[in-house]
């Protein structure tokens, strides 16, 4: 496994330039994908090391994004369940909650959007 030059927390896995597999790590959340040796020779020793919370195929969501892999093999990604969670009023009861703490989260939330994944949000968000 090697590092990748451009992201510390990105390792791959190649054999002869062609990359067998990916890790990707964030504080405690780790994203793999790979071919089965991958999997064998570098994931499941990682896996009989370390403790995972959950180990999840084909859908999952890592860092607030939601990742599908369809049966025609392409990949979607959506940050629905994150919006809904943390900016719907709905999810919210507004009546106990204090609404400038609400307010202050709904704002967080979506600075967070346009700084990782929605960069057309930053032209809204900077009026907030």
């Amino acid at each position: 496994m090697s590092q990748s030059r451009f992201d510390k927390a990105v390792f791959l896995k190649s054999t002869a330039g062609q990359i067998e597999g990916i890790v990707c790590i964030h504080v405690d959340d780790l994203l793999w994908a790979g071919i089965v040796n991958f999997e064998t020779d570098i994931i499941i020793p990682l896996k009989s090391e370390f403790l995972f919370g959950s180990d999840e195929l084909n859908h999952f969501t890592y860092l607030g994004v939601d990742v599908n892999l369809r049966p025609s093999g392409a990949i979607s990604v959506s940050q629905k369940s994150y919006i809904d969670k943390r900016i719907n009023p709905e999810q919210h009861d507004l009546q106990v909650c204090d609404p400038v703490s609400y307010v202050n989260g709904v704002i967080g939330s979506i600075e967070w959007l346009a700084s990782h994944t929605r960069p057309d949000l930053s032209i809204y968000s900077q009026f907030l």
